[in-house]
């Protein structure tokens, strides 16, 4: 029993190794696909994040540039609201007259008006 079994060896390892085959066909065609996908998937990756490394490097470029934008900003408020607010002042004073006078110990003798103090 034992020889014949040996003698159909080949035959059943024949039969065996066909759908084994078409297995092993199947799962290495699956892998490969699988593995197509990832590497697109990863190159588009990519390419959002080169995308997004440019808009970083524009984004610092604007940046850099920012402070020099910001200072003359600075300087344009400045120089517009130097002369505002002397006149807030100024207009503050004006209206402060009785308490100005009071806490340097003067009195008011007689009301004068604006115009009378240019």
């Amino acid at each position: 029993m034992l020889a014949a079994d040996l003698l159909y060896l080949p035959i059943r390892f024949a039969e065996y190794a066909v759908p084994t085959d078409r297995r092993l066909e199947t799962i290495l065609a699956e892998f490969i696909a699988t593995t197509n996908q990832c590497l697109a998937a990863l190159e588009a990756g990519q390419e959002e994040l080169r995308a997004g490394q440019a808009k970083l490097e524009a984004g610092q470029q604007a940046h850099t540039e920012r402070p020099d934008r910001l200072e003359a900003g600075r300087r344009e408020i400045r120089n517009g609201i130097a002369p505002m607010s002397g006149f807030v002042a100024r207009e503050g004073a004006f209206r402060s007259t009785r308490r100005i006078a009071r806490t340097m110990n003067c009195y008011q003798v007689s009301l004068i008006n604006n115009d009378d103090l240019y």
